[in-house]
This record gives C-alpha cells, structure tokens and sequence, in this order.
C-alpha cells in the first residue's frame, strides 16, 4: 500500500516526507498520516468487505460540501483505499455548552442533507423483553428520516475552533434522527441539562417524545455491545 502511494499520480508533484501509521486504529480501517513538503493527508486503507464504501465516500463528499467534514480528495475501490485532507482537530470526551452547541448544529446540517435513499433496518439479535418494549415504543410515533452519522462517538468527531468536523462515514445511511440523538448522548454520557442543551440548540422548537428517545437509548447500547463482541472475534 505505502509503495502504491508513494507512486500515485496524486503525489507526482510533491514529494512524501513519511507515512505512519496512526497509534489508535478503528476495526474498519488502517489509517495512516502522509506528510509532503506543503501538505499533510489521511490514507484510509479500507479493510471490511461489508461495507457499501461507494455510498461512504458520495456521503463524504456531501457533507464536506457543507463544512462539516474534510475534503475527500481520493477513492480507489479497487486499490481499498480513500484520501482525505488532514484538519488539525481535538477530540472531547467532555462536551461544554459551547462544544454541545457547535455539534447540534453540525448535526442538524447532516440531518438536512437530501440522498436518495432506502432506510436501514436496525439489525439487532437481542430478543429480550427489554429490546422488543423499545422497538414496540418507537412503533408508536411517527418515522422521522433523514440522513444520519450512526457512530457519532469521540473519535469521530473534530473540534476546531468554533467549527466541528465529522469524519468517518462507514456507517452513514438514512435514519430515524433519534439514532444519532441517542448516540451523541449516550456516547458523551450527557446528564439532563447537557441533554436539553444540545436539543435545543438543534431546533428550539423542537418537541422530544422521551420514550421514543429513551428506546432508542437502548437500542444503541445493544447495537454497540453486539458490534464489538462480532468484531473482536473477527
């Protein structure tokens, strides 16, 4: 992978300092830090199979449109590979209201995103009375689609400055937008008034149906504690 890099026709009018591999990797990419004379890159090299890495990467696009994501620059399916410019960021496992307002924001900017679509059904294999009580609940009201993040945890989430930056589409699809509520507040552990702060600061006209957003709490902690389990065994 590094010696196809080093002769892309991309690099063909720079010269790479290093690559280097980052200390902390995802399971579903090797990313990597290219350093040039003038710029700096992300190198995703792609690893899972069952993951549909064209619509990432028109996702990707989509949202860099409207500021709050890098500029991918690169995709090469057959080489399982995509280029992304470098953003220097911070990742918060702490959210102030400043932080919570920023991300709202970006968040409602993704929601308003239009892709043509199916929406994904949420493959749980629970089958406790817990799980069937949360998806009877969210039965009740009424779907509300859109195009969503889906794993909106710490490390996909840049800080910078007074702007906030979301990377890592692999995930991405339509929605209901109470998944990407629920993982922001699960994954951030907010309490009840960071929680109002951050929908509020969505749409302040906004009217949460608290036991749909609590079934969906739920479903999210399943959905996580099943991913890991099926991917530490992979």
């Amino acid at each position: 992978m590094i010696e196809l890099i080093k002769k892309h026709n991309f690099f063909k009018d720079t010269v790479i300092k290093s690559i280097n591999l980052f200390e902390n990797q995802g399971y579903c990419n090797d990313n990597y830090l290219i350093t040039c004379e003038n710029e700096k890159y992300i190198l995703r090299k792609l690893l899972k199979n069952d993951i549909n890495r064209d619509f990432e990467y028109k996702v990707s696009k989509l949202a860099f449109k409207i500021n709050i994501s890098p500029e991918p620059l690169l995709f090469e399916k057959d080489n399982s590979f995509m280029l992304f410019e470098f953003i220097e960021g911070v990742h918060k496992n702490n959210l102030e209201t400043n932080d919570l307002t920023l991300l709202a924001k970006a968040l409602q900017s993704l929601h308003n995103i239009k892709i043509g679509s199916h929406p994904i059904k949420l493959d749980i294999k629970s089958n406790t009375n817990q799980i069937k009580n949360a998806f009877e609940t969210i039965s009740k009201y009424p779907n509300e689609y859109v195009l969503c993040h889906s794993d909106l945890n710490s490390q996909n989430i840049l800080f910078i400055k007074n702007k906030v930056k979301l990377i890592d589409w692999e995930y991405a699809g339509v929605m209901d937008r109470y998944f990407d509520f629920a993982s922001i507040i699960i994954e951030f552990n907010l309490n009840k008034e960071e929680e109002n702060i951050f929908l509020l600061a969505y749409d302040q006209n906004i009217q949460i149906q608290q036991d749909k957003l609590t079934a969906y709490k739920h479903i999210y902690k399943i959905l996580c504690q099943e991913w890991f389990k099926d991917n530490k065994k992979a």
